[in-house]
């Protein structure tokens, strides 16, 4: 699959969430050669891999079985994720990698940007290479992402907290606020600081997804401040009315929660069924989770427009139908039920749009530019805009070796890359699309021998490219530059 990874503000990109970060070509980035730091353990013959885990008891929460599901489709042949290290394997582990990177370390800490960034890489390879040794491998992307954040790379340390939330079950939300609160400090560039707001804007959703709302308004506070330093007016004033709304979110998490309790004893119960099928759907914007909750409420409309979309129309004329139905439920709605329901109307007009005709096409295409208008995303760009300067041309995409760094060694090149109107890539017969609530464009196939996911984020006038095979494993990174002419 390609994407176009630039989510909204407003509602949560299903895509995976490092569709969104800073680019910076560093083809001047000095590389320095660090040890193994699993090689030096196996050669000292350490204890460290016979270190046990404790497994806590997760804290349970209204709406983490989605975030799990998120995760486990994000990172498909991925094992499942771990307890985090106890506090006696961590220090352990700590005390090892210190012992015998702690001059590197220190060095770095001590030097330019550059240094900090190329150890935080290293540190952050190794991390993905290290399988047989679950602590080591949680303290080695804790350190790459400090060193990211004391260099100020928004890429390395938003992915060493990707990488570890993928894996281990931690408190994803609140080590981004930590970390973007730190990069805060060390950003100089408006490029960076573009990129520090996405990682803002996509942990407000992480966290309202994870009900964690006292984190979420601490985000809002952060990426209100990012949008202010770059004077993004469009974003700026949407986070205005965020709190409010999380405080909303707050008092029906509440509900809900005393609803969802209810339906254990009784399931089929409609007043129980819509209270928590409206908290997923209309009021956080996760329609899948939702829709089998609202095909039991009370509410006839949603009910009934439920049971229409999970009977799956599969005639483009039956799916604009359903999205004009939607469309139109959500104007006795109020925010920020409103913009979730028109959203989730966008989703299926896009699905339905390549093979729409005549005026049923032009009321789709309107809908679909309304709400772009009224939900920039965090870049200023709407869809339309994005699709514009996407199919404008073509592209040379160079792929690297590396999968930590958009520079380096060249693996493979396609001098003229191509997206069109009409959905077709330079995949052939696999067509691009929209992916859910987002900006986000997909190809690919999923069921070929050869299976492949890949990504393309658009930042400024390049873009930043993931190449996974199998798809959730990063297999390499690359760069597109827009031809010149058509």
């Amino acid at each position: 699959m390609i994407a176009i990874a630039i989510c909204r503000d407003r509602t949560p990109c299903r895509s995976e969430r490092s569709g969104k970060r800073d680019l910076v070509a560093r083809s001047g980035t000095p590389q320095r050669a660090f040890p193994t730091i699993l090689s030096l353990i196996r050669r000292r013959n350490t204890t460290l891999q016979n270190l046990r885990f404790g497994f806590a008891i997760p804290r349970l929460r209204f709406g983490l079985v989605w975030l799990a599901l998120i995760a486990s489709a994000a990172h498909a042949g991925e094992q499942e994720r771990l307890a985090p290290p106890t506090k006696e394997a961590r220090e352990a582990a700590e005390k090892i990698v210190t012992e015998l990177l702690g001059a590197q370390i220190e060095q770095a800490n001590r030097g330019p940007a550059e240094a900090k960034l190329a150890l935080a890489k290293s540190l952050f390879k190794q991390a993905g290479e290290t399988n047989d040794n679950p602590a080591a491998r949680f303290v080695m992307y804790q350190k790459a992402r400090d060193l990211a954040v004391a260099a100020g790379d928004v890429t390395v340390a938003m992915s060493a907290i990707d990488k570890t939330a993928a894996l281990y079950e931690i408190d994803a939300p609140s080590d981004r606020f930590t970390t973007i609160t730190g990069l805060a400090k060390n950003i100089h560039s408006q490029e960076a600081g573009q990129a520090a707001l996405d990682a803002a804007l996509s942990a407000i959703d992480e966290a309202i997804l994870a009900d964690d709302f006292d984190v979420a308004t601490k985000l809002v506070r952060l990426a209100t401040s990012f949008a202010a330093r770059l004077h993004n007016g469009p974003i700026a004033s949407q986070l205005k009315t965020r709190p409010a709304e999380i405080e909303q979110l707050k008092k029906e998490f509440a509900k809900a929660t005393e609803a969802q309790a209810k339906l254990k004893d009784q399931p089929d119960d409609p007043a129980a069924n819509l209270t928590v099928g409206y908290f997923q759907g209309p009021l956080k914007g996760d329609f899948e989770q939702a829709l089998p909750y609202l095909a039991k409420g009370s509410d006839p409309v949603l009910r009934e427009l439920t049971k229409t979309e999970l009977a799956g129309p599969t005639e483009s004329a039956g799916q604009a139908k359903l999205a004009d139905d939607w469309w139109d439920a959500a104007e006795r709605q109020h925010e920020p039920a409103k913009s979730h329901i028109r959203g989730h109307a966008v989703k299926l007009y896009e699905k339905a749009l390549p093979n729409l005709k005549g005026l049923t096409k032009a009321e789709a295409e309107s809908r679909i530019k309304q709400f772009d208008a009224e939900h920039p995303t965090a870049i200023g760009l709407s869809r339309s805009a994005i699709v514009k300067i996407l199919t404008d041309g073509d592209w040379r995409i160079q792929w690297f070796v590396s999968t930590t760094d958009y520079s380096g060694p060249v693996a493979s090149e396609y001098p003229k890359f191509f997206f069109k109107p009409d959905g077709a890539s330079y995949h052939g017969q696999l067509k691009w699309h929209f992916v859910e609530n987002s900006t986000t464009i997909e190809v690919g196939d999923l069921h070929s021998s050869y299976p492949f996911v890949q990504r393309f984020t658009l930042v400024g006038d390049k873009l930043r490219c993931e190449n996974f095979n199998p798809p959730g494993k990063l297999l390499n990174l690359g760069l597109g530059t827009k031809n010149p002419g058509r």
